[in-house]
C-alpha cells in the first residue's frame, strides 16, 4: 500500500482570509469630507448651514452664492471700481476738454498776434504820398499800393477769423456753465436732504444776512462744495434759532408773577387790609343796614 500523505486540517493549515463586504478602506482611500461610522460603513461629511449664512448676487450675468459675510467686501469692492471708473472718466473727459481749450486759446492768440502784425503794417503805409510815388516811380508804387490792398483784405479775414474764434469760446464757455451747474444740482439733490428751489432762496438770502456776501457773488457760485458749506452753516444757524427758542419758552413756562404786597382787598366785608377810609365806609354801610 502506498504511503499516502496526509494533512492536518487543523494544525498547519492556512486557511484564506474570509471574505469580508464591508471593510474598511485604508484612509488614503477615503474621499475628502468622509468619515468612518462605528459599524465600520463610509458615511459622507456634509455641512449643512442656515440659508441665512449665504446670499445670492449676480456676477457677469451669472447668479452665485456667496457666504454672508463675504458680501459686504465685494460690494465695498465694486464701489471702489465704480468710483475710480468714474473719476477715470471724468479725468479724461477734464483733459479732452482743456486740450480743446488750448487749442483755442492757441489759435486766438496766434490770431491777435496776426492781426497786430498786419495792423502795424498797414500803419506804415499810411503816410505815404501815393501820388507823388506814383509819378516818380509808376512800378515799384503801383506794387506797394496792391500789398497795402492786400494787407486791408488780410485784415478783414483775420478780424472775421478772431471774431468765430471768439463766439466759439463764449460758447464753450457758456456750455461748460450750464453742465456744470446741472452735474452741481444734481449732486445737490443727491446730498442734500429736501434740495429744492425754495431752499436754495433760503440759502441766498442766509448766505448776504449772515455771511456777508452779495447778490453777484451767490449768482457766481457753480461749485456744490461752496453751497453744501453755506447748507451746514444755514443748518447751524436754524439749530440754535431753535435752541434759544426752546430756552425762551421754557424760562417762561417756570416763571411767575411776584405777589402783590399787602394781598387783594376781599370784595365784602371788613378786613385789616383796608385803607381807614374804605374800612369807615363799609362800618358805616354795616350800621346803616342793622339800623
Amino acid at each position: 500500500m502506498e504511503d499516502m500523505e496526509t494533512t492536518n486540517p487543523v494544525e498547519g493549515t492556512i486557511m484564506p482570509a474570509a471574505e469580508v463586504e464591508d471593510a474598511v478602506p485604508p484612509a488614503h482611500d477615503l474621499e475628502q469630507g468622509e468619515d468612518v461610522a462605528d459599524d465600520g460603513t463610509r458615511q459622507t461629511e456634509q455641512a449643512v448651514d442656515a440659508d441665512d449664512d449665504y446670499e445670492e448676487i449676480e456676477e457677469d450675468g451669472r447668479k452665485v452664492r456667496i457666504p454672508s459675510w463675504l458680501k459686504p467686501r465685494l460690494m465695498m469692492q465694486a464701489d471702489y471700481t465704480r468710483k475710480t471708473q468714474e473719476l477715470a472718466e471724468a479725468r479724461r473727459a477734464f483733459e479732452a476738454e482743456r486740450a480743446t481749450v488750448q487749442q483755442a486759446s492757441d489759435a486766438e492768440r496766434s490770431a491777435e498776434a496776426n492781426l497786430h502784425l498786419i495792423d502795424r503794417q498797414i500803419a506804415s503805409s499810411q503816410n505815404v504820398d501815393w501820388n507823388a510815388w506814383h509819378e516818380s516811380d509808376p512800378f515799384e508804387a503801383q506794387k506797394a499800393f496792391a500789398q497795402y490792398q492786400l494787407l486791408k483784405d488780410a485784415r478783414v479775414e483775420t478780424l472775421g477769423y478772431l471774431g468765430t474764434l471768439r463766439h466759439e469760446r463764449t460758447l464753450q464757455e457758456q456750455q461748460d456753465t450750464v453742465r456744470r451747474l446741472e452735474q452741481g444740482s444734481a449732486e445737490l439733490a443727491r446730498d442734500i436732504k429736501d434740495w429744492s428751489p425754495t431752499l436754495a432762496a433760503k440759502l441766498l438770502d442766509f448766505g448776504q444776512r449772515h455771511c456777508g456776501f452779495s447778490q453777484e457773488d451767490l449768482n457766481g457760485i457753480d461749485d456744490p462744495r461752496v453751497v453744501k458749506v453755506l447748507h451746514a452753516a444755514f443748518q447751524w444757524e436754524e439749530h440754535q434759532k431753535k435752541q434759544r427758542q426752546a430756552q425762551r419758552h421754557a424760562a417762561a413756562q417756570t416763571t411767575r408773577p411776584a405777589a402783590r404786597v399787602g394781598g387783594t382787598s376781599p370784595k365784602s366785608g371788613l378786613d385789616d387790609r383796608l385803607s381807614p377810609e374804605e374800612w369807615l365806609r363799609r362800618r358805616n354801610e354795616q350800621l346803616r343796614r342793622r339800623g
